[in-house]
């Protein structure tokens, strides 16, 4: 076999090694029935903002979809969240409670609340609390757009403190 061969082989079988990124699970609960379809649409918004800003971050994201509810065991180990972020082989779960208001037909989102742990330990890394009033944004922006920012904002609280 020559040389270059063998190098380029040796090259491409090792280069993975130095891409490494972290795993991050989110799981959102919603305090409304998450099949309705705008809290499914406002769900994704905020989804999505996450997903985008740890993405550009280098992280690899993923989601637990639609999830009708998730007991609140005051044992980390025993959460449905914490089952499924080890089950899925992710390094984070990014935990994020929505909280809705209803006005009419239409559905908003009054406010988030996240917590960031480590899957391995089950230890909380931070937490926090955001609302569609915390954005900058103009007042005439669509409520999606405003989740969307939300999600960016807690995912940027989530990797402020993975940078640590």
């Amino acid at each position: 076999m020559k040389p270059w061969i063998l190098y380029l082989l040796f090259s491409l079988f090792f280069s993975g090694f130095l891409l490494q990124a972290e795993t991050v699970l989110i799981f959102t609960r919603n305090s409304l029935n998450p099949e309705r379809q705008a809290v499914a649409e406002l769900q994704s918004a905020v989804e999505d903002g996450v997903m985008e800003t740890f993405f550009d971050a280098g992280h690899i994201v993923f989601n637990a979809g639609l999830v009708a509810d998730n007991d609140n065991l005051d044992v980390p180990s025993e959460r449905l969240s914490l089952r499924l972020a080890k089950s899925g082989g992710a390094l984070y779960l990014l935990e994020i409670d929505l909280e809705y208001f209803e006005v009419e037909e239409n559905v908003a989102v009054r406010g988030a609340e996240y917590r960031l742990y480590n899957v391995l330990s089950g230890a909380e890394l931070t937490s926090g609390t955001l609302s569609p009033d915390d954005m900058s944004v103009e007042s005439d922006t669509p409520h999606a757009t405003v989740c969307s920012s939300m999600g960016a904002a807690i995912a940027g609280g989530a990797i402020s403190r993975l940078r640590l």
